[in-house]
C-alpha cells in the first residue's frame, strides 16, 4: 500500500477517535505496511494530534509495548519539545505506575529525561516509575547527563555516601563520557565525598568550604558544574 493511502487510513481512525479500530487495523497489516505505518505515526501523524495522543497511547501501547511504545515515544518527545509539560499526563502516569516493566520505564526515561529541565519535573517522572529501583533510576540520571539530572544524581549519591566503591564506579563512568560537564561532575563527587584520587586531571578547583553549599542550592550546583562558580552564589 502506498504511504499516502496508509496515511489517510491512519488519520481517519484518529479523526474519528476510533483507537481500538486503529489497533485492529495495525494488527491486520502486512509487515511492510505495519513498518510504514509505524514510521508515519511516530514522525508525521501523531505529532500533529496532541489532543488525541494520550488517549491513543493508553489504548494501543499497553497491548504490546515492545511493538508500539517506541512509535509513540518518538511522537511524544517531539510534542514535549513544543510544549514543555506535554509529558505530564495521567495516561503516562498510569502506564508507568501500573503497566510498564523495567524496560518500558527505561525507554520512557530515555525519551523524556533529556527534555526535562526542572528538578521538580524529573522528580515527578521518576516517582511514576515504580517498576525500577532507586539505583536503576540513578543510572538513568547518569546516562541522561544534563545539569538537572546530575543534580539529582548528586542528591542520590549523598544517600549512599559510605559506599565508596559505588561512588568511585559512578566517577569512572563520568570520566569515560569525556565531556567537560561529566568531568566536573566526577570532580565534585571526588572532592565532596573525599574519595581517593581518580585517574583523571580535573580543571575544576574549589576550596572545601564551598562544597557545603552544593547540597543546598541548585543554582550553586549548576554554577559549579559549569566550572564558573561565583562568590555571590556561595554567599547566598
Amino acid at each position: 500500500m502506498y504511504r499516502s493511502q496508509l496515511s489517510s487510513i491512519l488519520q481517519q481512525f484518529l479523526h474519528e477517535e476510533d483507537y481500538n479500530g486503529l489497533l485492529q487495523k495495525l494488527e491486520s497489516m502486512s509487515h511492510a505496511d505495519f513498518r510504514r505505518s509505524s514510521q508515519l505515526l511516530g514522525e508525521c501523524i501523531l505529532p500533529l494530534c496532541p489532543e488525541k495522543f494520550w488517549r491513543a497511547f493508553s489504548v494501543i501501547v499497553p497491548t504490546h509495548t515492545k511493538v508500539y511504545l517506541g512509535t509513540f515515544l518518538k511522537a511524544a518527545a517531539e510534542l514535549t519539545k513544543g510544549e514543555r509539560q506535554f509529558w505530564r499526563n495521567e495516561h503516562l502516569e498510569d502506564f508507568l505506575r501500573h503497566r510498564a516493566n523495567e524496560i518500558d520505564s527505561r525507554k520512557c526515561a530515555e525519551a523524556f529525561l533529556p527534555l526535562l529541565t526542572q528538578v521538580e519535573d524529573v522528580e515527578v517522572f521518576l516517582s511514576w516509575c515504580t517498576a525500577c529501583t532507586p539505583d536503576k533510576k540513578a543510572l538513568w540520571l547518569l546516562h541522561t547527563a544534563t545539569p538537572t539530572t546530575y543534580f539529582l544524581l548528586f542528591r542520590h549519591l549523598r544517600g549512599i555516601e559510605d559506599d565508596t566503591a559505588t561512588l568511585r564506579k559512578y566517577c569512572l563512568a563520568l570520566i569515560k563520557r569525556g565531556d567537560s560537564l561529566s568531568f566536573n561532575m566526577a570532580c565534585i563527587i571526588q572532592d565532596y565525598f573525599g574519595l581517593p584520587q581518580l585517574p583523571a586531571t580535573f580543571s575544576l578547583r574549589l576550596p572545601p568550604y564551598q562544597y557545603s553549599r552544593l547540597e543546598k542550592s541548585y543554582e550553586v550546583f549548576l554554577q559549579t558544574l559549569s566550572g564558573q562558580p561565583t562568590a555571590e552564589a556561595f554567599l547566598k
